[in-house]
């Protein structure tokens, strides 16, 4: 506990100032963090940790934890998540300041757990170690999180990660094996830099809602599902490399002025380009009818353009 001066606290329970704050964990069990409390168990502040410029370590291993139940606060700082896969740290309340988070080599699955920084506004900044393969749900959302470099270690992006991140601007995703689940960068209305360099699959409304002016997807992947690009305002041409297109891929984009389809596009849903906005140029690599269903549920006004080069 901690004395307070004129009933107000003085400071987190645990207090500094540039300086490095290490939490270590390493017997197998969990350790409990909260706010200030008096002598006669009166809570006189809700943050757990407080700092000021410097480094806020999670240091757990051999399937120990450290669960923080009250703020994080604080300006100038970073936290960093080190340890094992078999540990976690688990956060029950609010991170607020100015800080990156740095999660440790070695330290995988338990550092993106389901909503581990949902609505975490104070998150703009992130490193993800090559060890980490996989996000869960909702990871990100809400947060203040203003760029993503996803690169070839990770193998899965669960539903929703991103969802509603309106600080996001810039996503890089380069990892031939990755599957982006659903809604993974829904309602990100300001991610105007959208580089895919390689991935598997983009799952349905991966893309719904955001920002870009140009997209393109590679031939490294081979679906794009249902509804990936819809309500995209700013996406004026779309280039496709994937294999297979499912149903309503670009619905109510409506600055929409042109798609190019690569050689790799071997299927197309019947309602592919149903809602697409008019006019709209699609120009095909391939030989004409050598896709078939045409014109997979585009308007009178689409115009389709075959064995384009």
């Amino acid at each position: 506990y901690a004395e307070s001066k004129n009933g107000e606290a003085v400071g987190g329970a645990i207090y500094a100032e540039d300086a490095t704050i290490r939490l270590m964990a390493d017997d197998g069990k969990v350790s409990y963090i909260s706010g200030n409390y008096t002598k006669n168990g009166d809570k006189i502040d809700d943050n757990a940790i407080y700092l000021d410029t410097g480094n806020l370590i999670f240091d757990v291993k051999n399937g120990s934890a450290i669960q923080v139940d009250d703020n994080i606060n604080g300006q100038d700082y970073r936290t960093i998540i080190a340890g094992d896969k078999d540990s976690g740290v688990i956060l029950n309340n609010d991170l607020n300041g100015s800080y990156r988070v740095y999660p440790g080599e070695g330290y995988t699955e338990a550092s993106f757990a389901d909503e581990l920084f949902k609505n975490t506004t104070s998150l703009k900044q992130i490193v993800i170690p090559t060890s980490t393969t996989t996000f869960g749900r909702k990871v990100f959302e809400n947060s203040g999180l203003t760029s993503l470099d996803i690169q070839n270690n990770i193998t899965t992006i669960g539903t929703d990660m991103c969802y509603n991140c309106s600080d996001l601007t810039s996503v890089t995703i380069d990892s031939p094996t990755l599957e982006l689940n659903s809604g993974a960068f829904m309602n990100c209305s300001n991610l105007t830099d959208i580089n895919i360099v390689s991935v598997n699959k983009l799952q349905t409304s991966a893309f719904y809602n955001t920002g870009a002016e140009t997209i393109t997807v590679p031939a490294s992947c081979v679906l794009i599902n249902t509804g990936c690009f819809n309500k995209c305002s700013n996406l004026k041409t779309l280039t496709i490399g994937a294999t297979e297109l499912k149903d309503h891929m670009v619905n109510s984009s409506t600055q929409l002025e042109s798609i190019e389809l690569l050689d790799t596009v071997t299927t197309i849903d019947s309602t592919c380009f149903q809602g697409c906005p008019e006019p709209l140029i699609i120009n095909i690599h391939k030989s004409e009818g050598s896709i078939t269903g045409s014109p997979w549920g585009a308007g009178s006004g689409v115009t389709i353009n075959w064995g384009v080069n």
